[in-house]
């Protein structure tokens, strides 16, 4: 996999790789991994994002900049709905 391009948006850094598929074809997409600190700050934040162009991620990354109090609740839904499921029929 080969950097083909980098950029920063808004703070942080995105990048476009290219690499080869399973049967010798040459693919590309843009990825956002949130930085340490944002993700300290905001973790409900994936881990890594990814896009088919840099506007399609840049969309992405305004979402969960722009947008904190409704990725932050669906992300409290999902970790209470976990909790409720596992205090129920256990964590194993």
């Amino acid at each position: 996999m080969k950097t083909i391009a980098e950029m920063n948006y808004r703070g942080q850094e995105l990048i476009q790789k290219e690499w080869v598929t399973w049967n010798g074809k040459i693919s590309s997409g843009w990825g956002w991994m949130p930085s340490k600190e944002l993700r300290q700050e905001m973790p409900w934040l994936p881990i890594s994002e990814p896009a088919s162009t840099a506007e399609e991620l840049m969309d992405k990354v305004d979402s969960y900049l722009d947008n904190v109090e409704k990725h932050r609740d669906d992300h409290n839904t999902i970790i209470n709905a976990t909790a409720e499921w596992c205090a129920k029929y256990g964590s194993e």
